[in-house]
């Protein structure tokens, strides 16, 4: 400007108002030397030089920002390409087809999920097996019995006097009892195979043992066994509907296998590290160590009396144990002979 920056050439940066504009400067003073330097710049043209730093600044960053998107967009593609691969070929895959996906030629980021969706078929394809066999040895399991009711239905009508159409009857309903079973059995094996995490409840044992000693009271008069209980007045923290189903089976096995007037006791104690111990003992055959480990598979049978069962229930307390966390353990009982079999929780 015609006057000048800072007339008295104080040092410093200062702030004038010159001709009707604002300026800003900025003096240096070298007195040895008898050197002073102003320097200084109109508000009007800070704000042009800062509008045009703003605007280059936005265009920079929208080019950034576009070519970013477009190197993004080409690497998703490139990536994507696999998967759209895995797609068309799961869309041409039929029902009957559970066999593994290829991983090969997938990114390395994408590889974990392949094999996870591998190790997802393969848990399916061994539900669907379970199920085609649970189906398969229901019907086998079902089959008999039903053939055998439908035999002694007929000796029944054909009877000529009373007491062959009595003893007809007689094994018609013990026909009907054991196949009335035999499905309870089944749909707690169905329950306990698609079970979820159970709901922990609290559960009186007392009262819990009086309504199995009610539910097996038809089987003890018809086996002339006796059956005890010892269980504590205290209450349990579980599941209560699959407990009893454990509890039901293992004394329904006992009950079965036990000969007239022999003992079948029900017996449940807390274990001093917390948690409990149910065990359930009989007087019956009893079992090798063998043939302990092949007890708990479905529809195996190693004894054959009159009051046999359909071999699931087991299995069902087996699997119920595997729901609530505890351990099922067949051993021999003590004093022999017989079979004791323990549920065990650690806590």
């Amino acid at each position: 400007p015609e006057e000048p920056l800072n007339p008295g050439f104080q040092s410093g940066l200062h702030r004038h108002r010159i001709a009707g504009q604002d300026w800003r400067s900025m003096t240096l003073t070298d007195a040895g030397r008898g050197i002073q330097v102003q320097v200084g710049m109109s508000r009007t043209s800070l704000n042009r030089q800062f509008a045009d730093a703003v605007r280059a600044s936005l265009v920079y960053s929208f080019v950034i920002l576009a070519a970013q998107c477009v190197v993004v967009m080409v690497i998703m593609m490139l990536t994507a390409r696999p998967l759209r691969r895995l797609e068309r070929e799961l869309q041409a895959r039929s029902e009957q087809d559970d066999g593994p996906i290829n991983p090969m030629g997938m990114p390395l980021e994408v590889t974990p999920l392949g094999h996870a969706f591998n190790a997802l078929l393969l848990r399916s394809k061994a539900s669907r097996e379970a199920q085609r066999q649970f189906i398969a040895d229901a019907a086998h399991e079902l089959r008999t019995p039903l053939a055998t009711l439908r035999l002694q239905g007929q000796v029944a009508m054909r009877s000529r006097s009373r007491e062959e159409r009595e003893l007809a009857l007689r094994r018609l309903q013990e026909g009907i009892d054991r196949s009335t079973r035999v499905v309870e059995q089944l749909l707690d094996l169905a329950r306990t195979e698609h079970a979820a995490a159970p709901t922990l409840e609290d559960v009186g044992l007392q009262r819990l043992a009086q309504t199995l000693v009610q539910d097996c009271q038809a089987l003890v008069r018809r086996r002339g066994v006796a059956l005890e209980m010892s269980v504590p007045d205290e209450v349990m923290r579980t599941q209560p509907a699959l407990l009893y189903i454990a509890l039901r089976n293992l004394l329904d096995n006992a009950l079965r296998y036990s000969p007239p007037g022999s003992t079948v006791r029900l017996v449940a104690e807390r274990n001093p590290v917390g948690g409990w111990t149910f065990f359930v003992q009989d007087e019956g055959p009893g079992l090798d160590d063998a043939q302990c480990e092949k007890a708990l598979q479905p529809f195996v049978r190693l004894h054959r009396n009159e009051e046999s069962g359909s071999g699931i229930g087991l299995a069902v307390v087996q699997r119920v144990a595997n729901l609530l966390g505890a351990r099922l353990t067949l051993t021999h009982a003590v004093p022999p002979p017989g079979l004791r079999a323990s549920l065990h929780w650690d806590r």
